[in-house]
């Protein structure tokens, strides 16, 4: 039987009453490894100031967390003091995540270096310097932002988000999330990694991130353009016709949405968006476009050989 009768047998099961709907890849994004999220926070942080000077966000969002809020913990640690997070599906454990936080605070306590691709091939952005940014995070304002005090904030907010005495503010928003019900002009970055391949309507969504961010706000997205597994080629998922699609989908609460790399561009700059850095990955195609389904025959050559990028976008 080939993956692709399997996918969609699997999809079709999640029609019938009883069978648990997977939430496909675990949510939109994630991983349960303080060292992970250190580099991965660190490497946004890094890109957003090599091109605008950002410095720290005092409020963020993150689209996707996955399995871990550590990533925005990490971003706590370095300055921030509220935190929104806002996924499909609800996997995290906050046990698992007050460990990964006490190994964020050594890491940063520690100074260390960002992770790189000799611990993280896959992880991107990539950055030309691994070394720990002091010009960002100076050894001062790190004394400054990790007294004893602010670090015990930290970890009752990530122990009970309704305090709201706290000055330090985590808000975790899944499942079935709606950026509707967040207040317009509020955040000052909002970010992802591998996650934005995920969004079902991705014009309502960059439309919803602008009303969202202030005035010179901050998108950083890194998304993956490929099959996600779906295939065993990186655009095998365009070959699938619309109801091939439709029976592979099946319940699930969360699966890409196939867009290429031109529909969020375009997406992006729909919403009044500026564009100031795009750092794509391409691979060569492994179809015609006539071997592909109706819907993508039409891509570009751009389109057809971008697997992934990281996206830099500012709210005018």
């Amino acid at each position: 039987m080939n993956r692709k009768i399997k996918l969609m047998l699997k999809g079709m099961a999640t029609f019938i009453p009883g069978v648990k709907r997977s939430p496909g890849k675990g949510s939109m994004g994630g991983n349960v490894s303080a060292r992970y999220c250190y580099s991965v926070w660190l490497r946004h942080l890094v890109t957003i100031n090599s091109k605008i000077p950002f410095g720290i966000p005092l409020t963020i969002a993150e689209i996707g967390p996955g399995e871990s809020l550590g990533t925005g913990i990490a971003a706590l640690i370095s300055g921030a003091d509220s935190y929104y997070t806002f996924d499909s599906v609800r996997l995290t454990n906050p046990g698992t995540d007050q460990n990964i936080l006490e190994e964020l605070i050594q890491l940063f306590q520690n100074e260390e270096d960002i992770p790189g691709p000799d611990e993280f091939p896959l992880v991107k952005p990539f950055l030309a310097s691994y070394e720990f940014p002091k010009s960002i995070l100076s050894t001062r304002h790190l004394k400054e932002k990790m007294l004893k005090l602010r670090l015990e904030n930290i970890r009752q907010a990530l122990a009970n988000s309704e305090n709201k005495t706290n000055p330090i503010r985590i808000s975790y928003r899944a499942p079935d999330y709606n950026l509707k019900d967040v207040a317009d002009n509020q955040f000052d970055l909002i970010f992802s990694q591998t996650a934005l391949e995920y969004i079902p309507d991705l014009e309502i969504f960059y439309k919803q991130c602008y009303q969202l961010l202030k005035s010179g706000g901050v998108m950083s997205h890194q998304i993956d353009f490929t099959s996600m597994g779906l295939s065993q080629f990186w655009d095998g998922h365009w070959t699938y016709s619309d109801f091939e699609w439709k029976l592979i989908r099946g319940r699930k609460r969360c699966i890409i949405n196939r867009e290429p790399y031109s529909k969020h561009r375009d997406s992006l700059l729909g919403a009044n968006f500026n564009i100031t850095l795009e750092m794509k990955r391409t691979s060569s195609p492994n179809f015609n476009p006539e071997q592909l389904a109706k819907p993508f025959r039409k891509l570009s050559d751009d389109d057809l050989t971008t697997t992934g990028a990281y996206i830099l976008a500012v709210k005018s």
